[in-house]
């Protein structure tokens, strides 16, 4: 069995279906846009040697744009010794089902699962290797906390499911709820510092530090 793996949830970027809470800040094909440069800063940031890599997508069937997002990342030449980006279709009915059916399948080949979203490009190679420091050190599950009450990372070296189920997902109770869960089930948890999910206009300004979101920055300077 493998030592680590990171799973990155992500969608395909369909007109109406992605950035909804943009809108209308942002139009429906700025929206696809952001993104999409948001799932590619994600895969950039993350992918290492050091673990595996899945790539688990849903909505539309775009094959052509998941191609284009892992030859695009190829093409940067830094990634020659790391194994390559597997690519999966999420499965179940909501987010905390599709979190938990990606665990369950790749803790079958791994011994830590590290998933994130794609609406966080703050997260660092550092912030996974601290999670896995987490999961070696005994917890059962590690949290990276997001600025809205959500969580941008969890990490589990079992399929804690129960921690997925009753948890309104999208508001601000997520990590609570979650929190919650795992003390009822005995688990021990770490909760890593917050970092800025990219969901509202007014998280646009956390993206600062990236050359590719100068369009959208300027929308704030105009706004």
């Amino acid at each position: 069995m493998l030592n680590a793996c990171v799973v990155q949830f992500t969608k395909t970027p369909q007109l109406g279906a992605v950035k909804t809470r943009m809108q209308p800040y942002l139009t429906l094909q700025q929206s696809c846009h952001l993104h999409d440069a948001l799932t590619r800063q994600v895969l950039s940031n993350l992918y290492s040697p050091r673990w595996g890599y899945r790539l688990f997508w849903a909505g539309l069937d775009d094959r052509a744009w998941r191609d284009d997002v892992l030859s695009d990342f190829n093409l940067t030449g830094s990634h020659e010794s790391a194994a390559p980006v597997r690519v999966y279709q999420q499965q179940g009915t909501d987010l905390g089902a599709r979190m938990a059916n990606a665990f369950t399948a790749t803790l079958e080949a791994y011994r830590s699962v590290v998933l994130v979203g794609s609406d966080c490009p703050s997260l660092t190679q550092a912030c996974v290797g601290q999670a896995l420091e987490a999961l070696e050190e005994g917890e059962d599950i590690c949290f990276v906390s997001a600025e809205d009450g959500g969580y941008v990372l969890v990490a589990m070296r079992a399929a804690e499911l129960g921690v997925f189920e009753g948890i309104d997902w999208g508001t601000e109770r997520v990590l609570a709820q979650s929190l919650a869960a795992a003390e009822k089930l005995g688990l021990r948890v770490r909760v890593l510092p917050s970092l800025p999910d990219i969901d509202r206009p007014e998280d646009l300004y956390h993206l600062s530090a990236f050359d590719w979101a100068a369009p959208f920055l300027e929308l704030l300077s105009t706004g």
